[in-house]
């Protein structure tokens, strides 16, 4: 492998942490470096990654994107710390990602907004996308998952507030980044709300007979049933990728079993882990 094909990931947002002097939130930001680009995914729910940033000593004043996954308070609620950096880049987000976002309680019967709300200074700097766009050579982001399969189930509990109705929201705002490398494709995931394995195959099918080479997700997995969970380790089993990354929403239980399933692949995640694929 070349020098400029190796990608190093940055973690400056995770659920967890270990290592001293980082501090760690429900939420998920990482550092993208690849081909001279440096891209952010995500900025978790406030201003943790600016200051993790610092203490490992990374700087994000000359960034060449920011792509906010979904529309969710914890991928996209340190938005507004941009203006604590120079020089904010084109910020890539889904068009449905403003629509507000509620999540319900059912005991207390009380809807609890979950979205992001963001000042004008940095929606300014937004890039709308509709579907699918090449940002970059070869940088991709891709919305609107069709659910495909019998065993990832639409979200629930999550619902949209359009013409004060309150619909269930079926997260096509979510965007997954695609990197095609000479190794095969990378592919980031915030949340997966759609299902993991329903993101996979739709990439399978935009970007036909290309490996899939790696896969950084949150895969939203905490609260799934052993069906589903079972399900979702065989068919990535089925991709033979080289590199598995869960992240945030996966759980811990869920993480602990791929790292069993996938011994050679798995790579742990974590706020400060510097991967280099």
């Amino acid at each position: 492998m070349n020098e400029g094909d190796i990608m190093r990931i940055t973690v400056l947002n995770e659920n967890m942490v270990y290592k001293k002097n980082l501090i760690a939130e429900h939420g998920l930001s990482a550092l993208i470096e690849f081909n001279n680009k440096k891209i952010l995914l995500d900025t978790g729910q406030s201003d943790v990654f600016i200051k993790n940033a610092k203490t490992l000593g990374v700087d994000l004043n000359n960034l060449d994107a920011i792509i906010i996954s979904h529309g969710h308070y914890d991928h996209g609620g340190g938005l507004d710390y941009l203006n604590e950096i120079n020089n904010i880049p084109n910020i890539y987000i889904s068009t449905k990602a403003l629509i507000p976002k509620f999540s319900i309680n059912k005991k207390k019967n009380k809807y609890y907004f979950n979205g992001i709300d963001v000042d004008d200074n940095i929606k300014n700097h937004f890039h709308y996308i509709d579907d699918k766009e090449e940002i970059f050579k070869g940088v991709y982001l891709i919305s609107n998952i069709p659910y495909s399969n019998d065993f990832e189930s639409k979200p629930r509990g999550f619902y949209i507030k359009q013409k004060d109705k309150m619909l269930p929201d079926l997260m096509y705002d979510e965007q997954i980044l695609v990197v095609e490398t000479s190794n095969g494709l990378s592919l980031f995931m915030g949340c997966s709300h759609m299902g993991i394995i329903n993101a996979v195959s739709y990439v399978k099918d935009i970007f036909k007979d290309k490996k899939i080479y790696s896969l950084f997700a949150g895969m939203h997995l905490i609260n799934a049933d052993k069906n589903r969970v079972d399900n979702t380790i065989e068919m990535l089993k089925k991709e033979n990728i080289n590199y598995i990354m869960p992240c945030h929403c996966t759980g811990y239980k869920v993480s602990a079993k791929i790292s069993e399933e996938f011994k050679n692949s798995y790579i742990e995640v974590q706020c400060g882990s510097v991967i280099e694929i």
